[in-house]
């Protein structure tokens, strides 16, 4: 089994070669208020994630009473839930995030302004508000959004590396807050409803998924040292201190031969200690 490891940046030197640098997104908070509805019943399974996402004026239903459980939740309304979430009160003066279906006018525009200046969410070409939001999309935002990195690699059978989310799935995965289904697969093209996407970001919320482990910025699965692009199927997580696979030596062509709680000894193919 691949075994993590600290390590500093003499290590890497050591192999001949210089670390790499990783960097990730914002986080927030909320307030308090609640609203029945008249599509979610005392036994709906998404309940108790819209109650507290509800109470804390993160979402609202429509004016007909209803939430909305299986409608496809909105890239606006995402944004919207995104922007209350960080609790930034008003929004206004933003800048244009230049898309031209979001005019000023529009009832999202803020917040489409700030998640587009964020790094959150922005498409390119144009932001089509009432697009549905995809799955693979949703990890996307979500991991920006709260910052999330994971030393767990998940793989589905249609997900190739190559993938534009392929990074954040894993990460949502990895966290154990999404998973995929019984065949395999994690269908990033599917649409989000209202309801999945409350229950992930009050998932989210909660206090056990804010972080991997303290004091670390970021993850990395696929990067290239010295020219030589490496694929790992553990990240390798940044900041003043790295923590990283053994499974990345050996790719470099090192080998971990003894390792303690604040050192590690390696050997270069070459024999080189």
């Amino acid at each position: 089994m691949t075994r993590p490891l600290l390590i500093a940046a003499a290590v890497f030197a050591a192999c001949g070669t210089a670390a790499p640098a990783a960097i990730f997104a914002a986080g927030g908070t909320a307030s308090a208020v609640e609203k029945p509805f008249s599509d979610v019943g005392k036994s709906h399974w998404a309940k108790a994630s819209i109650d507290y996402l509800t109470d804390r004026r993160i979402i609202q239903g429509y004016q007909d009473g209803r939430f909305g459980v299986n409608d496809p939740i909105t890239r606006a309304q995402a944004a919207v839930m995104i922007m209350r979430y960080f609790g930034w009160g008003d929004l206004s003066g933003q800048d244009d995030p230049g898309y031209p279906d979001v005019k000023p006018n529009h009832w999202a525009y803020n917040e489409i302004a700030a998640v587009h200046a964020l790094g959150i969410f922005r498409p390119e070409g144009k932001f089509e508000p009432e697009k549905a939001v995809t799955r693979a999309e949703m990890a996307d935002m979500l991991v920006k959004t709260f910052q999330l990195s994971s030393i767990t690699a998940v793989k589905f059978t249609d997900l190739p590396r190559d993938h534009w989310a392929y990074e954040s799935i894993n990460v949502l995965a990895g966290k154990g807050v999404a998973s995929g289904y019984p065949d395999g697969s994690f269908r990033p093209d599917l649409n989000v409803t209202r309801a999945e996407f409350a229950v992930l970001m009050s998932k989210l919320m909660k206090k056990e998924f804010k972080d991997v482990l303290p004091g670390f910025e970021g993850a990395i699965y696929d990067l290239e040292i010295g020219g030589e692009l490496y694929r790992l199927e553990h990240p390798l997580l940044l900041a003043d201190r790295w923590l990283a696979p053994v499974e990345l030596f050996e790719k470099m062509g090192c080998y971990a031969e003894s390792h303690d709680k604040d050192e590690l000894t390696i050997t270069t193919a070459d024999g080189r200690g």
